[in-house]
């Protein structure tokens, strides 16, 4: 019997993203808490790598994204390019 992967919660929230440390397999939940449509992209801002994009999210709205790799990921909202979520270290 397998494990299931570990779900890790992420807020959005007055323009900023969080910095996260995840395992190969965890899953990233990110939700918005803010009143502003976000999203988070994958790649060094302003220039999206299409590992993942959520597309534009509103307020209490979630997306989640699966690493199933090891490595590091930067991403960002394309709505505010100078939000930044710096990278996921995964092992």
């Amino acid at each position: 019997m397998v494990a299931p992967a570990a779900t890790i919660a992420s807020d959005v929230r007055d323009f900023t993203l969080e910095s996260l440390t995840v395992s190969v397999g965890a899953v990233i939940a990110w939700t918005n808490r803010g009143a502003t449509p976000h999203t988070v992209t994958s790649g060094a801002s302003p220039s999206p790598d299409g590992t993942w994009d959520s597309g534009s999210f509103n307020s209490s709205q979630s997306f989640s994204f699966a690493f199933e790799n090891a490595g590091e990921f930067a991403y960002f909202c394309s709505v505010h390019p100078f939000m930044t979520g710096d990278d996921y270290r995964r092992g």
